[in-house]
């Protein structure tokens, strides 16, 4: 049993991994994630449980609470939108249980009488399978009368998932009420099926993902060609324009020249005004001026890892820059922190 938890947890780690790293960061996705999440920490609740705490015995009746906030996750995954109230009412269950865990908890520790209490919270995880099972109904209810719940993530493998979580906790639920002859060898074998599916949720969760990246690819090929659709230049002519756009920067450094304007670089590089404004628009996505002033950033942080002792304000008018303003917008725009703070990672 050691071993699958722990193939369980680590397929779970390398889920959650290989779904963060996807480009596609729809919203609804940190539910996904935190549903992953849920399930690491359940599993890794077992595991040290199983592993070292088995002879504690009201300890190994005691499930994790975390459980409690699966079919809301799954829930808010796929609607399309989920304000704070309704996040907050769905997870009540989670928090009164996690609450009630947390005091049983403590009072384990301090050796402290709370039969009550204990009675209680196992009286909520008799509950919790038809709690789970009533969430998955709804779930796929509403999947089903919606339809598309994002342009972005495939609703086709989502309803796999949904299916398949609620035909594992449904035949599971089945066995275990329809069998009163079981040994513990039995349920032992029972849970280690139950256990061992939860990898075939991981691979579906992932292909939701490789297919949602696959709509995500589309989209941004369709915006490329319409973009395309509305010029006469082609996509090799924008390319070689956009080549010698940053040749201007790179080689040439005129960014540097802090009066620099659109006409002065276009007429530098050899091109129209038109050409350049289309090339860096269509081609690179941006503006003419915030091309300037994230090169003018790139420039200061090189002459800053050359010379790190240097003084900010001189460095900064060496980039190009002629406004303190404009300057440190920028450098927090493209490195998410202040000069001062940069300088300061240098030389600590």
């Amino acid at each position: 049993m050691t071993s699958v938890f722990i193939t369980i947890i680590i397929q779970c780690i390398l889920s959650i991994f290989l779904i963060y790293n996807f480009k596609n960061k729809e919203h609804q996705l940190k539910y996904l994630y935190l549903y992953l999440l849920v399930i690491t920490v359940d599993f890794v609740h077992e595991f040290l449980l199983y592993q070292y705490y088995s002879d504690i015995t009201i300890l190994s009746d005691i499930p994790s609470s975390f459980r409690y906030i699966k079919g809301p996750l799954l829930f808010f995954f796929i609607s399309k939108k989920t304000s704070k109230n309704k996040i907050v009412l769905h997870s009540l269950p989670f928090i009164f249980a996690f609450t009630l865990n947390i005091c049983i908890l403590i009072s384990i520790v301090i050796d402290m009488e709370l039969s009550r209490l204990y009675e209680f919270y196992k009286i909520l995880f008799i509950i919790y399978p038809f709690y789970w099972i009533a969430y998955l109904i709804f779930c796929i209810y509403k999947i089903n009368k919606q339809g598309s719940f994002s342009k972005k993530i495939n609703i086709e493998y989502t309803k796999y998932l949904l299916y398949f979580i609620f035909s594992t906790v449904t035949a599971m639920m089945i066995l275990y009420y329809t069998n009163t002859s079981f040994t513990q060898k039995h349920i032992e074998t029972i849970r280690q099926i139950y256990s061992s599916l939860f990898l075939v949720q991981f691979a579906l969760i992932v292909m939701i993902h490789l297919k949602s990246q696959q709509f995500v690819s589309a989209e941004n090929n369709s915006t490329k060609k319409e973009k395309y659709s509305s010029t006469n230049t082609t996509e090799e002519e924008i390319q070689k324009i956009c080549n010698d756009i940053q040749n201007g920067f790179v080689v040439q450094k005129l960014h540097q020249n802090e009066n620099l304007t659109l006409g002065d670089f276009s007429s530098k590089i050899n091109y129209s005004r038109h050409q350049v404004t289309e090339a860096i628009s269509i081609g690179l996505q941006t503006n003419f001026y915030d091309l300037v002033n994230k090169y003018r950033i790139n420039t200061f942080i090189e002459i800053l890892k050359k010379s790190p002792n240097q003084n900010i304000t001189d460095v900064f008018y060496e980039s190009g820059f002629k406004s303190k303003a404009t300057f440190y917008k920028y450098f927090k725009k493209y490195q998410n922190m202040s000069p001062k703070a940069f300088k300061d990672s240098l030389t600590s």
